[in-house]
Order: structure tokens, then sequence, then C-alpha cells
């Protein structure tokens, strides 16, 4: 499904609007992933105890930012600031 321009520029002023948008979504994104990198072990932790919150951490933080970036990724041919 898609969306016309005529579509989209109904919710948005001009480019530097769409622009904006796109930088606060992936400054949110990036925050919410922010949040899930610290890993909940102890670095003098048994190794099999590191190993399982390095595990849980990254499954948690991938699964956060597969949605968004999926998008980012089928999108930044199209668009230069998710390109950047």
């Amino acid at each position: 499904m898609g969306l016309s321009s005529r579509s989209l520029f109904r919710y948005l002023d001009d480019l530097d609007d769409l622009d904006d948008r796109i930088r606060t979504a992936v400054a949110a994104q990036l925050e919410r992933a922010r949040l899930l990198v610290p890993i909940a072990a102890e670095p003098g932790a048994p190794l099999p105890e590191r190993i399982d919150a390095l595990v849980a951490q990254r499954s948690g933080l991938f699964e956060e930012t597969a949605p968004a970036g999926g998008v980012a990724r089928r999108e930044m041919p199209f668009q230069p600031l998710l390109a950047e």
C-alpha cells in the first residue's frame, strides 16, 4: 500500500518538516535502544552467567529495534537522512 505525496503533505508543511519528523523518530528509537545496551552481569561473574546476560541483552535489543531497523533498511535508498 503506497502513500501519495499529496496525502503525505496534508500532514506536513514541507520537506523540512518531514526531515524533522524523521530525525525525531530516529532519536527516539536510539534512546529506546540505548536503555537496552547495559549487560546485567558483573565483570567478575562466572562465564556462564555473563554469557546468559549477554544473550538476554542482545535478544532484547534486537527484538526492540528489529521493526525500526527493517523500515530504515527498506527506506534508506529513498531517504538520505536514514542512510546518514
